[in-house]
């Protein structure tokens, strides 16, 4: 009973930090940045730059929490997932190295012919790239608010898959298209609103947590 105890105290503490580390709605505002940034370099078709929003993720996230959180309420970092909810992170990290290297290995197809032969895998990646994404960060988000009980990260979650959804849904497709310069642009449309929406909830949470919690030395 003690040891039934003991770890349910610490799944407890686990969760709290969790929840505190979406609280603050920096994680909102950065990677809903990111996902604007993403869906302009695909607007703008510039695939092999996919890397940098998910760059932009990982740098400025981790710096804005110790710039603007710590001196407030302190930072404590998740702990890192373990194997069972590491595998979308994995996959996704996966999804964009692949789309980056193929893409650009893809112009010197008639020197490589290991990349030609990978033409039909390109196609396939390009193809449902929107869709494995969306699932991908819907399904983790979703995941993860349902897992802490925070509603907004599964709306964003939901929001995703449905972005992702869109991407290769061809009546919507041809109904955003024919308001818009190219299809690309369409399917990138959807991700960039979703990521507006998350960014502007963010700035929202993250100016009222400012407001509540001033820096511990000026509290003093």
């Amino acid at each position: 009973m003690a040891v039934e105890n003991v770890l349910l105290l610490e799944q407890r503490a686990r969760r709290a930090v969790r929840r505190a580390y979406y609280g603050d709605g920096l994680f909102d505002l950065i990677y809903g940045l990111g996902m604007v940034g993403g869906a302009i370099l695909a607007m703008a078709d510039r695939l092999s730059l996919y890397f940098m929003p998910l760059l932009w993720v990982i740098t400025v996230l981790p710096a804005a929490k110790k710039r603007w959180v710590q001196p407030r309420t302190g930072y404590a970092a998740p702990a890192h997932p373990d194997r069972r909810h590491r595998w979308p992170l994995v996959l996704l990290t996966a999804l964009l190295l692949a789309l980056v290297v193929l893409t650009a290995l893809s112009g010197q197809a008639d020197q490589w012919p290991l990349v030609r032969a990978a033409n039909v895998g390109i196609a396939w990646l390009m193809r449902y790239f929107g869709l494995l994404l969306g699932l991908l960060l819907g399904g983790a988000l979703a995941w993860n608010g349902l897992d802490l009980g925070m509603p907004r990260l599964v709306a964003y979650g939901v929001g995703f898959v449905a972005a992702g959804v869109l991407t290769v849904w061809p009546a919507a497709l041809r109904l955003l298209a024919a308001r818009l310069p190219a299809q690309a642009v369409a399917g990138a449309l959807g991700f960039g609103v979703v990521g507006i929406i998350m960014a502007l909830v963010g700035a929202v949470c993250f100016g009222r947590y400012l407001r509540q919690h001033p820096p511990i030395d000026e509290a003093a």
